[in-house]
C-alpha cells in the first residue's frame, strides 16, 4: 500500500498563492491605518492640549507675580511698623506684631505667624510651633547666607514660595531687630488660586471629550486636590520628566493617554527645589479610535469570510490527518506501548510509532538502572551519616567515663567566657583532682582503677543542674563547668558530689573511698582571662585544697 508523507499533503492543498497575497495586503491596509490613527491624529491631539497647559501655567505664573506685589506691600508696611517701634527686645517686638497681624489678614490670607531666629540660623521662638527650633541655616543654605548679613533695622522680603513638604505656600519677610535676633514674617497664602487654574482649565477644555482629569501635585507626589499621593505609575512617569520645561507622555493600552508637566512658579525665590508643581492630565482616545476600529473590523470580516471557503474546500483532506492523530494520541496515553497502530497512509506517523515503543523500552531500562543506583547512593549515605556521628562523638567524648574530652571542655570554656562578654554575666570552674586514684592502681590493680573513674564521674553527673557540664580533663582530673558565681550554689554542687560519693561506696561495697581535691576560679566580664589562665587559676587552688588536708593529716 503506498503511502503519502505529510509534507506532501500540505504541498498539494494548501499552495492558494491569491488567498496569501490578499491576506498581506488586508495587514498591510491595517497597519496603515494604525499608523496614521497613533502618529498623525493621536499626536496632534496630544501637541494642542500641551500647548493649552502651557497657556493656562503662563496665566498662573501671572496671577502669582501680582499677587507677589500684593504680599510685598503687606508685608513690608508690617516690617515698617516694627522698624519704628526700634526696639531690640524681643518681646516688645512679637507684642506689637500680635497687635497689628489681623489688621492684614485678608479672604487669601489664611494666618500670618512669627518667627525669632538666631545668628546660627536657628528658630528659637514663634506662635507656629511645628517650625521651633528648626535649623534654616542647613535646611535653605544660600537663602539665609544672605538674610544672616543684614544689618540692624534692614530687612529682606521673599518672593511666594511653595513649601512642598505639606502643600503650603508662603511669603517670608525678614527683619533684624538687633545683632543677636531677625524678626521672621511669615504669611500663609490660599491655595484657592491652584484650585482656579484646576477649574478653569476643565471648563475651558470641556469640549474636548476625550480631555477627562487634571490633577496637580507636589515634589513629593502629593495631591493638592485631595491630599492622595501618586501612584507607582504616576511616580515612574514623573521620574522621565528631566526638567521643568519637558513634558512625557505615558500611553497606555485601549487608548488612555497621560501627559505629565513640571513647572516651576517663581523661580526667582531662594529656596532650592528643582520644579514645585507636577501636574498629570488623563485623555481617552477610545470615541475617536471606535472609527479606526470600524474601518479595522471591515477588513477582518473580509479575511475571515476568505478563510471560511478556504476551510471548507480543505475540510476533506484535513480529516484525513486529524483522524489517525486523534487514534494515535488515544493509544498513547491508555497503553505503555502501542500494540495496535492505527492503519493510515501516511509514513511519517509509522515513524513516530516506531520511535515512540523504541524509546519506551530504551526509558524502562534506564529506569531501573536508575533505581538500582538510587539504592545503592542511599545506602552510601547513611553509612557515611553513622560514620561521621561515631567520628564526631569520638572526637568531643571521653571512651572511659562518656564525659566530655580535654579538647571539648577548652571549646565549652572559650563559648561561655565570649557569651559572658557579651550579656554581662559571670561563671565559674571547678577543677577536680582524685585523691587516691594512683592508690586504688597499685592496691587493686587498673581496672579497679577504671571503676573509680567511673564511679566518681556518675557521683559529679548525678549532683550537676542541667545547664552544667562536666568533662575529663586528664588522667584523674575533671573539670565542671557552672553558669553561676552563686558560692551557696557551689558549695552546695560539692556536697551533693560527696553525698553520691559516699552513696555509691555504700552500694557497691567498696574499699577505698571516693574522695578528691577540688579549687575553684570564677570568670568575670573583659576582665582579660583565656581559657588557659581560668583552668590554671583553678589548679592552683585545687592544690591549696589538697595541700592543706595533708596539713590537717
Amino acid at each position: 500500500m503506498s503511502k503519502f508523507s505529510l509534507q506532501n499533503i500540505f504541498m498539494k492543498k494548501f499552495i492558494f498563492t491569491f488567498i496569501i497575497i490578499y491576506i498581506i495586503i488586508i495587514s498591510i491596509m491595517i497597519l496603515i491605518i494604525n499608523y496614521f490613527f497613533d502618529y498623525k491624529i493621536l499626536p496632534s491631539m496630544e501637541n494642542e492640549i500641551m500647548y493649552s497647559l502651557n497657556v493656562y501655567i503662563n496665566q498662573l505664573e501671572n496671577t502669582l507675580y501680582s499677587n507677589d506685589e500684593k504680599y510685598y506691600i503687606i508685608s513690608k508696611a508690617i516690617l515698617n511698623h516694627l522698624t519704628e517701634l526700634n526696639s531690640t527686645n524681643i518681646e516688645n517686638n512679637i507684642k506689637k506684631f500680635e497687635s497689628i497681624k489681623n489688621d492684614y489678614i485678608t479672604p487669601d490670607i489664611t494666618n500670618i505667624n512669627y518667627y525669632i531666629i538666631n545668628n546660627d540660623g536657628i528658630i528659637i521662638q514663634t506662635d507656629y510651633t511645628n517650625d521651633l527650633n528648626m535649623d534654616l541655616k542647613s535646611k535653605y543654605p544660600e537663602m539665609m547666607n544672605s538674610i544672616l548679613k543684614l544689618e540692624t533695622n534692614k530687612y529682606n522680603i521673599q518672593k511666594t514660595n511653595f513649601f512642598i513638604d505639606f502643600n503650603k505656600t508662603r511669603f517670608y519677610s525678614f527683619l533684624r531687630i538687633s545683632e543677636d535676633f531677625i524678626f521672621e514674617i511669615g504669611i500663609e497664602i490660599s491655595n484657592s488660586f491652584i484650585e482656579n487654574f484646576l477649574n478653569q482649565f476643565s471648563i475651558d477644555n470641556k469640549e474636548k471629550s476625550y480631555v477627562k482629569k487634571i490633577n496637580i501635585f507636589n515634589k513629593y507626589y502629593k495631591s493638592y486636590i485631595d491630599d492622595n499621593y501618586a501612584t507607582i505609575e504616576d511616580k515612574n512617569s514623573f521620574f522621565n520628566i528631566k526638567d521643568s520645561d519637558n513634558f512625557f507622555i505615558l500611553r497606555k493600552n485601549n487608548n488612555i493617554n497621560s501627559i505629565y508637566r513640571a513647572f516651576k512658579l517663581n523661580k526667582e525665590n531662594s529656596f532650592d527645589y528643582d520644579y514645585n508643581f507636577l501636574i498629570k492630565l488623563d485623555m481617552d482616545f477610545n470615541e475617536i479610535s471606535k472609527y479606526k476600529s470600524y474601518l479595522c473590523l471591515l477588513f477582518i470580516i473580509i479575511s475571515i469570510i476568505v478563510l471560511f471557503i478556504m476551510y471548507t474546500i480543505q475540510t476533506k483532506n484535513l480529516k484525513m490527518l486529524i483522524k489517525p492523530l486523534k487514534l494515535l494520541h488515544e493509544n498513547i496515553i491508555h497503553k505503555e506501548k502501542i500494540i495496535k497502530a492505527p492503519k493510515v497512509k501516511i509514513k511519517e506517523i509509522d515513524d513516530i510509532i516506531y520511535s515512540y515503543n523504541d524509546l519506551i523500552d530504551k526509558l524502562k531500562k534506564d529506569m531501573n538502572l536508575v533505581m538500582e543506583l538510587n539504592k545503592k547512593l542511599s545506602y552510601n549515605i547513611r553509612q557515611k551519616e553513622i560514620a561521621e556521628i561515631k567520628l564526631l562523638k569520638l572526637a568531643s567524648k571521653d571512651d572511659l567515663t562518656n564525659t566530655y574530652n580535654r579538647r571539648k571542655c577548652f571549646e565549652f570554656i572559650k563559648d561561655h567566657i565570649k557569651l559572658s562578654n557579651q550579656k554581662d554575666t559571670m561563671f565559674s570552674l571547678i577543677f577536680i583532682d582524685l585523691d587516691k586514684l594512683k592508690s586504688v592502681n597499685d592496691n587493686y590493680g587498673h581496672s579497679e582503677g577504671d571503676k573509680y573513674l567511673l564511679n566518681i564521674s556518675k557521683a559529679i553527673k548525678y549532683s550537676l543542674g542541667k545547664d552544667d557540664i562536666l568533662c575529663r580533663f586528664g588522667g584523674d582530673e575533671f573539670i565542671i563547668i557552672i553558669n553561676s558565681s552563686d558560692f551557696y550554689y557551689i558549695d552546695k554542687t560539692l556536697d551533693l558530689i560527696k553525698e553520691n560519693a559516699s552513696k555509691i561506696k555504700l552500694k557497691n561495697n567498696l574499699k577505698y573511698d571516693l574522695e578528691f581535691s577540688f579549687g575553684i576560679s570564677i570568670y568575670k566580664p573583659n576582665e582579660g582571662l583565656n581559657a588557659r589562665d581560668l583552668i590554671d587559676l583553678a589548679d592552683e587552688r585545687m592544690y591549696i585544697n589538697k595541700k592543706s588536708k595533708k596539713l590537717d593529716l
